[in-house]
């Protein structure tokens, strides 16, 4: 785990725009509090741009369902722990985007005439106000930010 925490810190640190995004299965066959204690400090730490928060399922023709279960109750306790986790990480992620510009693919149109469209490092962005066709990047400053996208004007 101690090679993994460092391979991260140096990539991230290393790229100033790279975004860290993960998936994490909550409650698959075996995981103790001690186990899932360690996913919530883990992703404290290393703070990833986006996590996947999933819940264990059974999948048929594998060995997990022969291992000890967590129980759905469990399960759904820890997801919403860890979802409550990942959007304060997030949140603080994106805060280093709040009065900056910049470039944004055009992807779709959103609601109430807005624009939809990514970073060069994947961050989702709502453009208001913006006249762009999709397909084009332009200019975009942040002037409002939230866990889970970016908000601006054409610059």
């Amino acid at each position: 785990m101690r090679e993994f925490k460092l391979l991260i810190s140096k990539f991230v640190k290393s790229l100033e725009d790279v975004t860290f995004a993960t998936d994490i299965i909550v409650g698959f066959p075996g995981e103790d509090d001690t186990a899932f204690k360690n996913t919530c400090l883990l992703i404290k730490e290393l703070k990833p741009d986006k996590v996947h928060v999933a819940r264990y399922t059974i999948r048929p023709f594998t060995l997990a369902p022969g291992l000890p279960q967590v129980s759905e109750p469990i399960k759904k306790h820890r997801s919403k722990t860890l979802v409550e986790i990942v959007d304060k990480v997030s949140l603080e992620r994106n805060l280093r985007y709040l009065g900056k510009e910049v470039q944004v693919l055009i992807t779709d149109k959103g609601k109430e005439g807005t624009l939809l469209g990514r970073t060069l490092t994947f961050k989702p962005v709502v453009i208001k106000n913006a006249k762009a066709n999709i397909g084009e990047k332009i200019l975009v400053k942040i002037h409002y930010i939230n866990s889970y996208y970016l908000i601006g004007k054409p610059v």
